[in-house]
C-alpha cells in the first residue's frame, strides 16, 4: 500500500555535491512515496541507490550487461504497459564513448560505441518511449544526463532532452544538478570550453493528456540537433572534447 513520503527534516534543494547516490537519495525524499514500485532501466552497478532507503519502495532492476533482475534492451522492455509507478533512466550518454577514458567502466563498447551526439539523443528518445509505456499515468520518469562538447561545439543535453520529453507528452517537474567532487577525466587538449564538473537529473511526469504545443516546432528542433551534430561529426583531424 502506498503512503505519503515521510516528512523531511530539512528542505530538499536542487543542487547536490557528491556522486549519483547522494543525488538520488536527495530527490527520493521529495518524489518517492512509501510502497512505490520503481523500475531502474539501466541499473549498472546499483550506485544510484546506495544511499536511498530501499525499505520504503520496491525497486526492480534491469541492465543489459551487469547483474540485475532483468536483462532487457531498454528500447524494448518485456514489461506490461503501466507496470510501474516510476521509472529511472540513466543510459551511457557520452558521445563517441569508446574514446572516453572510463569507457570500460561504463561498458560503452557494448552500448553506445561510436554513437555521435545525435545518435545519443535518438537513443534517449527510444528509451523514453519505453519509459512512458511502462509508467503509470501520473508517475515520474527520472532521466540522468550531462551537457557535452562535440568537436568544439556545445551540446546542451538538458535543453534537448526537455524538448524530447515535451514532444512525447511529458511535463518537466524538476531539474536537479549534481556537482562532481572528483577530478573530471580529460580526453583532449588544448581546452576550448570549460570542463564539465556537473551533471543533471530531470524529473518528468507522465500525463493523461499532452500539452497543446506545436509538434512542428519540436520536430524542427530535433532535426536541428541531428543536423548540427552531423556537421560536427568527429574526424581524425578534429579531436573530440569532453
Amino acid at each position: 500500500m502506498r503512503t505519503t513520503a515521510p516528512k523531511t527534516r530539512a528542505s530538499v534543494y536542487t543542487c547536490v555535491t557528491g556522486q549519483n547516490d547522494a543525488l538520488v537519495a536527495n530527490a527520493a525524499q521529495l518524489y518517492i512515496q512509501n510502497g512505490d514500485r520503481i523500475l531502474d532501466l539501466t541499473y549498472g552497478r546499483g550506485v544510484f541507490w546506495k544511499k536511498a532507503d530501499r525499505t520504503r519502495f520496491d525497486l526492480v532492476t534491469n541492465d543489459l550487461v551487469t547483474p540485475a533482475d532483468f536483462h532487457y534492451d531498454f528500447r524494448k522492455l518485456g514489461f506490461d504497459d503501466a507496470s510501474f509507478d516510476h521509472t529511472v533512466f540513466d543510459p551511457p550518454y557520452v558521445h563517441d564513448g569508446n574514446t572516453f577514458l572510463l569507457h570500460r567502466q561504463y561498458n560503452n563498447d557494448v552500448t553506445t560505441g561510436n554513437l555521435n551526439y545525435a545518435g545519443i539523443m535518438q537513443m534517449y528518445e527510444a528509451g523514453l518511449r519505453e519509459c512512458i509505456r511502462v509508467t503509470k499515468v501520473g508517475g515520474q520518469i527520472w532521466v540522468k544526463g550531462q551537457d557535452q562538447v562535440e568537436n568544439h561545439t556545445q551540446r546542451w543535453s538538458h535543453f534537448h532532452l526537455e524538448l524530447v520529453g515535451r514532444m512525447l507528452g511529458l511535463s518537466l517537474q524538476d531539474h536537479f544538478i549534481l556537482f562532481n567532487d572528483r577530478e573530471v577525466p580529460v580526453r583532449h587538449h588544448p581546452q576550448k570550453h570549460a570542463r564539465r564538473n556537473h551533471s543533471f537529473l530531470l524529473i518528468f511526469k507522465r500525463k493523461q493528456v499532452r500539452d497543446k504545443i506545436t509538434d512542428e516546432l519540436m520536430l524542427r528542433c530535433a532535426a536541428a540537433i541531428q543536423g548540427e551534430s552531423a556537421k560536427a561529426s568527429p574526424s581524425q583531424d578534429a579531436p573530440v572534447e569532453y
